[in-house]
């Protein structure tokens, strides 16, 4: 497993959560059932908890950088998409660039066919004016 596909690991899991409710723990519980990639782990744990934990500060930057958008019109895997990049860039260490052009190969794959556009725009809007940068 790669950082990519670990990528997409938590994004289906941010979706899940998004989705159920359920706690990150079960999420984390069933994810890991008979296919657990120890090279990764430490990441995909570190990452989806850190986004769960981080929830609304994420959710706010991500709202507040939308131009005639609702958070919650956005399509669930998109939320997920953007979560896992804002979580990444802000609080992970990963570089804006790789985060962003990660969210929007993600989005190609895993959404509508505007979507990459729309999440490059938005994280662009969020971290090109230093808004979500520590």
């Amino acid at each position: 497993m790669n950082r990519r596909t670990a990528r997409e690991d938590v994004v289906k899991m941010l979706y899940e959560y998004g989705m159920t409710g359920d706690s990150p723990d079960s999420i984390l519980n069933r994810f890991y059932d008979g296919k657990i990639d120890e090279t990764q782990k430490e990441y995909i744990e570190s990452t989806f908890r850190g986004t769960c934990n981080c929830l609304s500060d994420i959710d706010e930057l991500i709202r507040s950088n939308l131009k005639g958008w609702r958070f919650e019109r956005l399509a669930r895997v998109d939320q997920a998409i953007l979560r896992c990049a804002v979580y990444e860039i802000k609080y992970g260490g990963i570089p804006k660039k790789v985060a962003i052009n990660e969210a929007v190969e993600i989005a190609k794959e895993y959404s509508t066919e505007d979507s990459g556009s729309f999440i490059n725009g938005v994280l662009g809007e969020i971290f090109n004016e230093g808004k979500g940068e520590k």
